[in-house]
């Protein structure tokens, strides 16, 4: 009786220790995906809420001059026209204008911002305004969105 016991201890120690090491295993996983082992001076530049034409999250560069570059894309499937961005918060008062971009075209847009120091962090609204044609008649589409991240990143 007493080595059936013995047995089933180490069974339970084995088999706690391979289920410990498979969730430390995950959960470092998780945290390396995160971004937490990762140096301080790594950001994440990132493009949320926009629909219909979209950032590159990869593309997006906040300077520290001020310019703020990213590429634009039109995801709706049709070609638009009279592609208008306008910018609030850190890029307050800023406009930039495409005349046309065909499905899935991309195009770079550049303003100029707020000068940062670098590793600053930065946010601005973007309200994209364009215009499609649906069955013969022309419709104008707005779509809101924010772009955050670091500057010089």
């Amino acid at each position: 009786m007493e080595k059936k016991t013995a047995v089933m201890v180490i069974i339970a120690v084995v088999v706690i220790a391979v289920v410990g090491f498979f969730f430390l295993l995950v959960g470092g996983v998780v945290l390396w995906q995160l971004g937490t082992f990762t140096a301080g001076d790594s950001g994440t530049n990132r493009a949320m809420g926009f629909t219909q034409v979209t950032a590159f999250d990869r593309s997006i560069q906040y300077k520290d001059d001020g310019t703020l570059s990213f590429v634009a894309i039109n995801a709706v499937g049709t070609s638009i026209e009279n592609i208008s961005f306008s910018f609030t918060g850190d890029c307050a008062g800023q406009t930039h204008y495409i005349s046309e971009l065909k499905a899935l075209e991309t195009s770079t847009v550049s303003v100029d911002c707020n000068p940062k120091n670098p590793w600053e962090s930065f946010s601005t609204d973007v309200t994209i305004t364009h215009y499609e044609r649906v069955a013969g008649t022309v419709l104008q589409r707005n779509s809101t969105g924010r772009i955050t991240g670091t500057v010089g990143y």
